[in-house]
């Protein structure tokens, strides 16, 4: 029997809706980013899609990280590859260099292709920016190719290896910078604490349980040793690292009615984890 009594409606609406929330307006600040190579993982819709637009306004050269099959919901990644570059014209950066790559982050394989693809062009990253992710879809439990459960594995595990794929051409920038799209969603992490998945032990082997990696995934991306300082690049630099980009809580929430009750601290939000990369 827990000695912990359960959440109630109003801690747990407090937890993802006020607290560590800003809800005044932070201008953007002003950068000069021309000849910086950005990656953004899911970079047609949602933050992934703002982040390239205001990001091509700055000059930038940014490659999409996208699925070759698209959402209904979603814009296809040459439309938006066409917007970066009318924003970056507009903005007076006629030599920016815009497009997209195909990667799904369900599949190692697509992830692996991805890094090769870029370590090929002997280009310097900038900054990578893991942002894409998958919601969970109520009652439904999807197992990856890999064998792992599919928002873990899309949310997570694939960025954790793309991150570590990718690290000599981060290490060959000046100032590299990696950024982790996470969810205020850590601040209640399930109970109990899931165990690390692997083939024979999925994170969420029946449907019950499945409920709780939407609320797992967030605080891997805070805790995991990919989203710290990195210093195992080649050249042995450190590679700042945020977690604490915020993506929402939008049509998500309706999965915390099945959350309980939290065992972890929640960890310090990080309002503004970076310098503009100059």
């Amino acid at each position: 029997m827990s000695l912990t009594p359960p959440p109630s409606a109003w801690w747990t609406l407090y937890q993802v809706l006020i607290k560590g929330t800003n809800f005044s307006h932070l201008p953007a600040p002003t950068a000069d980013l021309r000849n910086k190579n950005i990656i953004i993982t899911g970079g047609n819709s949602g933050i992934g899609r703002e982040a390239a637009l205001q990001l091509a306004r700055y000059g930038a050269n940014i490659t999409l990280g996208c699925r070759s099959t698209i959402p209904s919901h979603e814009e296809h990644p040459s439309a938006t590859v066409l917007a970066c570059r009318a924003a970056a014209q507009e903005s007076g950066h006629l030599h920016s260099t815009i497009t997209w790559l195909s990667i799904d982050l369900s599949s190692f394989t697509s992830v692996s292709t991805f890094a090769s693809t870029w370590l090929a062009s002997n280009k310097p990253i900038h900054l990578l920016l893991n942002n894409a992710g998958v919601p969970k879809k109520a009652g439904v439990t999807l197992t990856t190719p890999d064998g792992f459960e599919l928002l873990h594995q899309v949310n997570f595990l694939s960025h954790a290896l793309l991150t570590l794929l990718l690290l000599p051409s981060l290490a060959t920038a000046p100032a590299p910078r990696i950024i982790f799209t996470t969810s205020c969603l850590h601040y209640i992490p399930p109970s109990p604490t899931p165990r690390p998945p692997t083939p024979t032990n999925p994170i969420s082997p029946t449907p019950s349980q499945n409920s709780t990696s939407k609320l797992s995934s967030p605080p891997c991306n805070v805790a995991s040793p990919p989203t710290r300082n990195s210093h195992t690049s080649p050249r042995k630099a450190s590679i700042p690292v945020s977690s604490g980009v915020e993506s929402g809580t939008r049509r998500e929430t309706s999965e915390l009615k099945e959350t309980r009750n939290p065992l972890l601290p929640p960890p310090p939000l990080l309002k503004n984890p970076t310098s503009p990369i100059c």
